[in-house]
């Protein structure tokens, strides 16, 4: 099984490969958004096996931000100023 880690390196490899700017960044932000995590507690749980079905909410919004779909609509927010905006 993939760990949250494994998943955040492959992730931003990926998306880095397709040309995303701030690979890392957009691969910690949707992997949270699929995991219903924040960015912290994505790192404070790196070492936890990820579920298949974990794995399969991820993939979709990683092959929609590879073609170059914006994050924001990607995942249905944004933040601004600290807020988080639908």
């Amino acid at each position: 099984m993939l760990t949250v880690l494994e998943i955040i390196k492959r992730t931003t490899e990926y998306l880095a490969a397709k040309g995303v700017a701030s690979a890392r960044l957009n691969a910690e932000l949707l992997i949270g958004h699929a995991l219903e995590r924040k960015r912290m507690q994505l790192y404070l749980e790196f070492e936890r096996p990820l579920t298949e079905g974990e794995l399969e909410r991820i993939r979709p919004l990683v092959r929609r931000r590879a073609q170059h779909e914006p994050l924001q609509y990607v995942i249905g927010e944004t933040e601004f100023c600290g807020l988080r905006l639908k």
